[in-house]
Formats: C-alpha cells, sequence, structure tokens
C-alpha cells in the first residue's frame, strides 16, 4: 500500500491563487505499508519561505527518489474536512460571486491534472481532518501504545485544536477548541503588536527570557479566564488592553525593555492556559505519556516546562508540527484506519528516529559536477577525513556551512543543512546573527550535544532521555552556563540536539572530533540559510548561500570549499534570470504638475508586501535577462556606461543576496 500525503497547494505555482488564503507550508510525503520513504516540503524546492504553491516540486521528488509512477500510488491523501473547505472557498473568497465554484475535490483534480502530469481516480482521494491529521503526525510517530494527544495551532477546518485519548490505535475524540479559542491566534496577536509577523511567533519565544513577565501578568490575565474541569475562554479584548499601555512597535523599531516584558507575560499567558488544560485532562484520563502537534507545539520553552513538570513520564513532539507535517499524519492516519488494518492487532510503529527524509545531495562524484560550475567563484579540496578536518577548523574559530546527505523534514536544521561554529565564545551568536543569518541580535542558537554526554551538560529528568529534534528548551547546568557561552540563553536554558551515531553518524563525528580537539561534545548548530531564503536544498543552494554571507568555510560530502577573490570579470561572466516568482514593475510618479519621474520595483507575486526599489540601469537588465546572456552582455545591450558599471553591479549583487535574481556560472 503506497500512500502520498499531500499538503497546501491549491493556487497556480506561481501567484496567489484560490486556496493560497488557507494553505501554507505545502509539503508531499511518501508511505509505503506505513513505513516512511520521503518527505519534502515545498519551500525547499521553490525557494519561497512557507511556500504555499502546488507542491509538484515535492511530489515529484518523493516519486522519483522511490521510482514510484502514478499507476503506483494507491491513496492520496489531503489534511481537510471537504465540507468546511468547500463552504470557506464560497463563504469566505467568493462571496459576491453567484457563478458556481470549484469545490476543493473538483481542484485537487485540476491541479494534479496540470500542475502534476497526471490524473487521478477519484477514489484514490481521502480527505483527513486537519487536527486529526496532526495528531496522527504526532501518535504514530511517538511509538506509544497509549497516549494523550493534544493539538493547538491557530485554525484549521473549523477548530483551532483537539484532544484525544488513544489506547492501541483506537482514538477517542476528548475536546475539540473552537476558532475563538484559538491559543495560536493569541498568540500571533501580540506578535503582531511587538512589529513581528506571522511565523514570527519564535521570534518572541526568543525576546520573552529578556522580560519580565510579573509586569504585565495581571494585565494579560484579564484577556483570558479559567474555566473549570480545564476549560478556558479567549475574551478577544487583548489588542486593545495593550493599545492602553503602550502603543504597537512598528517593524524595525528598536526592541525596547517594554516589548521585552510585553513578550515574557504573552509566553507566562500561554504557559497558564496550557498548562490548567493538560493538567485536567491528563487526570481525566490517567495517561503518562503525552503527544503534541499544530503550530503551538513548536513553543519549545513550553515544551521542556512540561517535561520538567512530572506530569507524564514521556513526552513526543512532532518535530514537523506545523501544517507542512500535516501530509504526513494524514498519511498515516489513512494507512492505520484504512481497510487492510482493519482487524488486525495494533502494533504501534517504531518511534521516529530521524528526519533525513528530503533530497540527496549525492555522492562526492555528483558534487563534484556541481562544485566545477563554480570553479571561477570557489576553491575546493577533497578531503580523506572530512569530519577531523572540519573539527579542526572549527576549534580554530571558524564558521562553517555544512552539508550532508538528505534534506531534513521539517522547520530545523539537524546537521545535514547547518551552519555550525564552536559553542564556547559567546561572542559567535552575535557574530552569526549578524554576518550570517542577519536577524535579530536576540535570539539564541541551539546547541548539539552528543547524546552520551548530553547528561553531563544539560538538566534531564531522566537518563537516557533523548531529544533528537530542537523541540524543546532545556536548562544548561549552571556549571556549563560560561562554557557553553554562545548557545546559552540569558535565562540559562538551550533549544537542544541530541545526535546519536545510528541517526546521524557524519554529524556524529564531526561532534565527536571536535570533543577530541577541545574537550567539549557540543556544537553551536543553526539553519544553513539567510534571512531571506529557506533552509538550502541542493549543492548551488549551499554554495550561493555560502557565496552571499561571510561563512569562512563550507563542507559538502567530503569537499572543503573556500571562496576566491572573485573579480568583476568572472561576476560578469555569469548569467542573469529574474525567479518565477518576481515580476518587474516600472511606472511613472508625479511629484507636481510639470515633475514626473520613472519608478522601477521588483515585486514578489506571491506577497504583495514585498517591493524592492530599483535603478532604472538595474531594471533595463532585468527585462532583457533571459537565463542565457551573460551578465557582460546585457550591460553592452543595455547600453550601461562605464562610470556606472561598479554600481550597478554591487546593485545585482545584493540583488543576489536577498535571493530576488537568480546568478548562475556561464
Amino acid at each position: 500500500m503506497i500512500i502520498l500525503g499531500f499538503q497546501a497547494g491549491f493556487d497556480p505555482v506561481y501567484s496567489r491563487g484560490v486556496l493560497g488564503e488557507i494553505c501554507h507550508d505545502s509539503s508531499a510525503v511518501m508511505i509505503k505499508d506505513g513505513v516512511l520513504l520521503a518527505a519534502i516540503e515545498e519551500e525547499r524546492m521553490d525557494r519561497i519561505k512557507h511556500s504555499n504553491k502546488v507542491a509538484s516540486l515535492a511530489v515529484s521528488a518523493c516519486m522519483s527518489r522511490n521510482s514510484i509512477t502514478a499507476s503506483d500510488i494507491d491513496k492520496i491523501t489531503i489534511p481537510c474536512i471537504e465540507s468546511s473547505a468547500d463552504a470557506y472557498i464560497r463563504r469566505v473568497l467568493f462571496p459576491e460571486t453567484n457563478t458556481e465554484v470549484k469545490g476543493v475535490r473538483e481542484l485537487a483534480h485540476e491541479m494534479f491534472d496540470k500542475y502534476m502530469g497526471f490524473s487521478i481516480p477519484d477514489k484514490k482521494l481521502v480527505f483527513v481532518p486537519h487536527h486529526q491529521a496532526h495528531a496522527a503526525s504526532a501518535y504514530y510517530c511517538s511509538g506509544y501504545n497509549n497516549a494523550l494527544v493534544l493539538v493547538l495551532d491557530g485554525s484549521g477546518d473549523v477548530f483551532s485544536g483537539i484532544a484525544c485519548s488513544v489506547n492501541d490505535g483506537v482514538w477517542k475524540n476528548l475536546r475539540e477548541f473552537s476558532v475563538p479559542k484559538s491559543l495560536g491566534e493569541f498568540y500571533l496577536c501580540v506578535t503582531r503588536y511587538l512589529g513581528f509577523s506571522l511565523y514570527d511567533e519564535y521570534k518572541v519565544m526568543g525576546l520573552a527570557p529578556y522580560g519580565n513577565a510579573s509586569k504585565y501578568k495581571k494585565l494579560f490575565r484579564q484577556s483570558y479566564k479559567l474555566l473549570p474541569e480545564g476549560e478556558y475562554e479567549i475574551l478577544g479584548n487583548l489588542e486593545d488592553l495593550l493599545c492602553e499601555v503602550g502603543s504597537r512597535r512598528r517593524k524595525g523599531d528598536p526592541v525596547t525593555q517594554y516589548h521585552k516584558d510585553i513578550a515574557a507575560a504573552l509566553q507566562n499567558a500561554l504557559e497558564d492556559i496550557v498548562f490548567h488544560l493538560i493538567k485536567y485532562l491528563q487526570k481525566e484520563t490517567g495517561h503518562r505519556q503525552l503527544c503534541l502537534a499544530g503550530g503551538v507545539a513548536h513553543n519549545c520553552t513550553l515544551n521542556g516546562k512540561i517535561l520538567y513538570s512530572g506530569l507524564f513520564d514521556e513526552v513526543f513532539v512532532q518535530p514537523a508540527a506545523h501544517d507542512g507535517g500535516l501530509a504526513l499524519g494524514g498519511a498515516l492516519f489513512a494507512h492505520y484506519s484504512g481497510e487492510e488494518e482493519k482487524g488486525k492487532q495494533y502494533q504501534p510503529p517504531p518511534p521516529l528516529e530521524h528526519v533525513y527524509l528530503g533530497t540527496n545531495v549525492g555522492s562526492n562524484d555528483t558534487i563534484n559536477k556541481d562544485l566545477i560550475a563554480w570553479k571561477d567563484f570557489i576553491e575546493f579540496e577533497l578531503e580523506s577525513d572530512i569530519s577531523d578536518r572540519a573539527a579542526q577548523i572549527l576549534a580554530d574559530g571558524a564558521i562553517i556551512g555544512w552539508v550532508q546527505g538528505r534534506a531534513e523534514f521539517g522547520p530545523r536544521a539537524l546537521g545535514n543543512r547547518s551552519i555550525l561554529a564552536d559553542p564556547r565564545p559567546e561572542e559567535n551568536m552575535s557574530i552569526i546573527n549578524k554576518m550570517v543569518k542577519k536577524r535579530e541580535s536576540f535570539r539564541p542558537f541551539a546547541p548539539a550535544v552528543l547524546e552520551e554526554y548530553a547528561q553531563d551538560y544539560f538538566e534531564i529528568p531522566r537518563k537516557n532521555m533523548r531529544f533528537p529534534f530542537m523541540t524543546f528548551v532545556l536548562k544548561v547546568r549552571e556549571d556549563k552556563r560560561k562554557l557553553l557561552g554562545a548557545t546559552t540563553h540569558v535565562d540559562g536554558t538551550a533549544r537542544i540536539q541530541t545526535v546519536s551515531k545510528k541517526a546521524n553518524e557524519s554529524f556524529w563525528s564531526l561532534i565527536d572530533n571536535f570533543r577530541k580537539k577541545t574537550g567539549v561534545p557540543v556544537l553551536l548548530n543553526t539553519s544553513f540559510n539567510n534571512n531571506a531564503e529557506p533552509i538550502v536544498d541542493s549543492v548551488t543552494d549551499a554554495i550561493v548561500s555560502f557565496l552571499t554571507t561571510d561563512l569562512h568555510y563550507l563542507v559538502i560530502g567530503d569537499y572543503l570549499i573556500k571562496k576566491k577573490n572573485v573579480k568583476s570579470k568572472q561576476f560578469l561572466q555569469t548569467i542573469l534570470s529574474v525567479p518565477l516568482f518576481c515580476t518587474l514593475a516600472q511606472f511613472r510618479k508625479f511629484h507636481s504638475s510639470s515633475e514626473m519621474s520613472w519608478v522601477c520595483e521588483l515585486r514578489r507575486n506571491y506577497d504583495t508586501r514585498w517591493v524592492l526599489p530599483i535603478s532604472p540601469e538595474a531594471y533595463r537588465i532585468l527585462s532583457q535577462a533571459d537565463g542565457r546572456t551573460p551578465l557582460n552582455v546585457l550591460f553592452r545591450e543595455c547600453k550601461i556606461s562605464r562610470e556606472i558599471q561598479t554600481t550597478v553591479i554591487e546593485e545585482i549583487k545584493t540583488l543576489w543576496s536577498s535571493r530576488s535574481i537568480i546568478l548562475t556560472p556561464a
């Protein structure tokens, strides 16, 4: 039985379409007889953060990797209640139309015909409710027989979460949380008040330890009510309350102590509500195992506090707890609830060991071909023991990009698409934030520790507990906090990743070699990307990110890669193109009745808020770029004078760094 799990992406490939309003984090998952073969988010392929586009590239990659054809697929799951999705399309997206509106089933068939290149029989389509898919993604990956399963997010279908009791694979719904009770929206409301956007909730979580929660605790307490039997109510007046004490922060404004205190109070309020809920549910069910999924489950601080509370012996958090994980949960639920499983004694699948389920960078020979294409920009050397060499480079103070094997599924880089550094110098945190990630200075980095030594560095509730997915914030042992200066947060905690030799031998060997040279079995680990792109996926992605950040070295497979001092001559030989998700715009702007100027812009089709002003010269060049013509020829054809060529080249480089254009070697 082969099942393709599919999430979101019913809109056209590069423009905002019908279901783009309700879908994000498109992904595809392939399972065979319950075994997970591949799992890929579309953003890794189309290079659009949180892509809501048709997951055609992800589906194609899942199929080709496992030599699966369309006829081999027995079921295709879509994580929504069909009637709810149809009603939403009619009510919200087309409220004034009198014409017949396509339903989600018809859109699914249309999408596969147009963008996947194959048709699907209607009987193969399986709709799994949004929150049931979230719940299944956690329970079936936990390895538990019996568990309390809690899903909390913004919204999906007509709910904002569910709580279930599962015994030997038999599901019993305990609660369904309405949209007005959404804890995801509760958190997002304050996130926006603090000047951040959707998907920035983790920034607020990182900001909270710098604040004093007690300062505004009473204010937040007015925005929700705790009720008997674990129930709660969101009163809906939080934004008004906040505006009474301070004005909203605008994006780009300084982060003040007021903002830190608000973030701390928000985190405290979330924990207050969730603990009120789970204490009752644990008492009601008697479960000693807890499974978490949904966007709120990415709040690693909350997860750590649940673990330390002792309410549960074991807690499993789905590493792809966001909507990207719906493809996984939908496929697993369809498998275990299918006809072929009925009547069988339930056997829980083994716990999820790793999420290295994406595309593969390939062998050294394959990598070499890509490196040769960039030979004017990089020099590279095949190492006989890359782990030892890279460990020495890290011990000497360098910051490296590390790319190995298959990409991770989910939002965390776990040692195959990572930026790595020595975790000891406290200044490494600010250095990486500034020169590589180009992000806020208050955001912490995670320590990746050999699982054999985790107990020596972190306060772990019980021996032999593993934390392979960066889903828990734990306390750093007091005597190790100064030592791990770059990965210990201001409150003495860290978002821990334990690394096992079985799950990732190459990453384990690198850390072990670093341990032998420094005595510290820990590395600073963060995702390999800058602030303008998703985590790198391919060799080319890694090279481009390396060349447009201040990383010192890049390792791909067994190759150690350095930057060359590239002169304008080599740069002008590159081929320029505009991504399919970007368009050029030029219009006249009138300053007065007699004055007018031309305004040139680069826009992203999927985000109307993203507009980048460009020079008229850059506009002329980009409008002529066809993906075949070298940059120097474009300069000549567009008659860019020598006097401003250097300025235009620097502008092109800036656009490249923000992933607004594509440059490839000739």
